[in-house]
């Protein structure tokens, strides 16, 4: 038996089908979902309204055109993610010259941004750094934006949050996320005190809270996960 592309789209819009899954797969795949803490169920009967009914929609695409802070927005991000030790000397100053044109307010506000962007990878924090530095140097006023994101990361760098995985899979990768955050941040704030855009009293403040609550009695149910990011961040700023 053979289908059409035409055949297949009556029946997918129809819905009028049911499955044919063998028993023990069906149950070893409800088992799996209801590890995963998830509220669907697999059977033969398709349920409408449900996870398996097709998502088969014709969507007109509307276009769509960005204001001028979203352009740069996005252009930086993109020159941002072509920079390799390679790529850094051609990107750098395009980069910086997206600000042109731009009054101190709307700076600040798309600096937020720019550092925020600087915070996606480990392995070049090192050259991110050295931008920001060139983005100074053009900007003084770029120390305060500096400033001002670290006293936000600040207030959530020793806020520790846990989920175990057999409650809900979904929560646990959000603080394992949320985790990874904080280790790229520390990364590319650790080079930034390197070059001088920060003051090295703060990564020594950062240390000895560290240390000060590594050495705390503390009762929580999940202060082993706890105890390795904080260790795993000392381990950064120490290397």
């Amino acid at each position: 038996m053979r289908f059409s592309l035409a055949d297949i789209d009556n029946i997918i819009s129809s819905g009028d089908y049911t499955f044919n899954i063998n028993p023990e797969v069906s149950e070893t795949l409800n088992g799996i979902l209801a590890k995963l803490n998830m509220k669907d169920t697999i059977s033969n009967k398709k349920v409408s309204g449900s996870w398996r009914e097709p998502k088969y929609k014709k969507t007109q695409v509307k276009s769509t055109s960005l204001s001028k802070k979203d352009t740069t927005l996005h252009n930086i991000r993109r020159m941002i993610n072509k920079i390799t030790d390679d790529s850094y000397h051609t990107l750098y100053e395009p980069i910086i010259c997206e600000f042109d044109g731009y009054d101190e307010q709307e700076i600040r506000t798309i600096g937020k941004q720019f550092i925020i962007m600087m915070t996606s990878s480990s392995i070049y924090a090192k050259l991110y750094s050295k931008l920001y530095y060139e983005f100074r140097n053009k900007y003084p006023f770029a120390c305060d934006i500096l400033d001002d994101f670290v006293s936000d990361f600040d207030k959530t760098l020793y806020t520790f949050e846990y989920t175990d995985p057999s409650v809900s899979y979904d929560e646990y990768c959000e603080c394992v996320k949320k985790s990874d955050k904080k280790k790229l941040i520390i990364t590319l704030l650790c080079h930034m005190t390197s070059n001088g855009l920060l003051n090295s009293e703060y990564i020594v403040s950062v240390v000895e809270r560290l240390q000060t609550l590594l050495l705390t009695p503390n009762e929580d149910t999940a202060i082993n996960e706890k105890y390795e990011e904080y260790t795993e961040i000392l381990y950064i700023i120490f290397t």
